[in-house]
């Protein structure tokens, strides 16, 4: 199977091009420009495409995939909103996506960027880049006691509700 890598960034290349020797009927090359009606046709020769969130895959482009006999969308994302998944399926192409992420890592993430907010760490970072320790404005916040709003309390809402607790903080979801 030949597959092009619409978006493919050096980390994807690492990552695929690693599983590949587990795999030697799949061939894949990579190429920077995203998934549109004006690019569906490098993926002339191919068997699938391989997209990611932010590409087109719209009526047009999957028409235009399907006349070069691509019969296999693949998404690098737990979303397919760009995928027109009911004209794939009239065009007799399979639509696959990444099932799920890491909940914990998500939200491990929110917390994270919450913590850089509440403890200046971007200010500070910047500030020791340039050789300046003073310590004006950098003054943090305690999240322990604070109360935090989940709206959504699905699988990524629970983890932040553990991370939270685990804070000390009240939480309301």
């Amino acid at each position: 199977m030949k597959i092009l890598f619409y978006d493919a960034r050096d980390y994807d290349r690492d990552s695929f091009d690693a599983q590949l020797k587990n795999y030697p009927n799949i061939k894949i090359d990579y190429i920077e420009a995203d998934l549109s009606p004006v690019t569906a046709s490098l993926a002339r020769g191919y068997d699938a495409v391989c997209a990611f969130v932010n590409s087109d895959a719209s009526a047009m482009a999957l028409e235009i995939l399907r006349g070069f006999d691509v019969k296999l969308v693949l998404m690098r994302s737990a979303g397919f909103d760009a995928v027109n998944v009911p004209v794939a399926k009239d065009l007799g192409m399979t639509v696959l996506r990444v099932p799920a992420y890491s909940p914990e890592a998500i939200a491990e993430q929110a917390i994270g960027l919450g913590l850089c907010a509440a403890r200046r760490i971007h200010k500070g970072y910047l500030r020791v880049r340039e050789n300046d320790f003073s310590l004006q404005g950098l003054l943090g916040v305690n999240l322990h006691g604070k109360t935090a709003g989940i709206v959504g309390t699905g699988k990524i809402g629970a983890a932040m509700v553990r991370i939270c607790n685990g804070f000390g903080m009240k939480v309301l979801g």
